[in-house]
């Protein structure tokens, strides 16, 4: 995350979508930001493993 979004402080939250897999549903944030001017979108997925959320990756 420090090398992509948290780079840019008006970074947005542009999609919230869910997805269902067979260890359980993953939360999943598209997130727009700029890198050296140039506009990007990354995509961070969350697992929730009891009261908190792993961070994984996504295929």
């Amino acid at each position: 995350m420090n090398r992509t979004a948290n780079q840019d402080s008006a970074y947005t939250i542009t999609k919230y979508i869910t997805e269902t897999e067979s260890e359980g549903t993953w939360h999943v944030l598209l997130v727009s930001y700029k890198k050296k001017g140039v506009e990007k979108t990354t995509a961070y997925a969350f697992l929730k493993i009891g009261k908190k959320f792993g961070l994984g990756d996504i295929d």
